[in-house]
């Protein structure tokens, strides 16, 4: 998106507005880098890394199967933001959730249930439910959360994995959400060109990292 009025039209001017403002309350309370390294950046940061690494790669599985689901890459793209609210308001919690699954090798999902009784994906439907997203990406957020069966979801798990195995990760400890069963009756058309998948995805990666990382 190039000009406000493309965002306009994309999103829609009181989902901009709570966007902006939302964003901007955010951008005023977040804390500076202490270091370089990826693994040592503040939470936020890192989130948001993951976040823009997994939407790419939503991109180009949804291009390669030659679905038209743009709601996908932005539901992807804000599936964590449930985490940065959490890690906001009640910072100790965060920091011990992200423990628990780090020494136990299971996912975020898991252990926000504990604390919570609302994993990051439904923490974070509710939250762009508030902002007035688009229904289709609180939709596709709902399923992921629910472990539900749908066809941006399935893609959404499909990438969480294949980032885990490039190593893009929040920590080497916490597991993704993995893809069900019934995610492949969506995915196997694409199982034989994943080199091309992910080639083009590292290539939009690097893209849109120099822009917004």
């Amino acid at each position: 998106i190039g000009t406000l009025r493309e965002a306009c039209i994309i999103l829609g001017q009181q989902t901009l507005k709570n966007l902006v403002y939302s964003l901007a309350v955010m951008d005023r309370f977040q804390r500076p880098p202490v270091t370089t390294s990826e693994m040592e950046l503040p939470l936020v940061a890192r989130i948001w890394r993951c976040s823009l690494f997994n939407a790419c790669g939503v991109a180009s599985l949804t291009r390669f199967a030659q679905v038209h689901l743009p709601e996908a890459f932005t539901a992807a793209l804000f599936e964590n933001l449930g985490l940065i609210v959490v890690e906001y308001f009640e910072p100790d919690q965060c920091a011990q959730i992200f423990h628990e699954a780090d020494i136990e090798n299971v996912t975020l999902q898991q252990t926000m249930l504990r604390q919570f009784d609302c994993g990051p994906a439904l923490l974070s439907m509710h939250a762009l439910t508030q902002w007035q997203f688009p229904q289709g990406v609180c939709e596709i957020l709902q399923a992921l959360g629910s472990g539900q069966s749908s066809q941006g979801a399935a893609m959404i798990r499909f990438s969480h994995l294949l980032a885990k195995s490039l190593g893009e990760e929040l920590s080497p400890g916490i597991w993704p959400e993995m893809p069900r069963a019934h995610d492949f009756d969506y995915l196997r058309r694409l199982l034989p060109r994943l080199p091309e998948v992910i080639d083009h995805w590292l290539a939009l990666f690097e893209q849109l990292g120099r822009e917004l990382l």
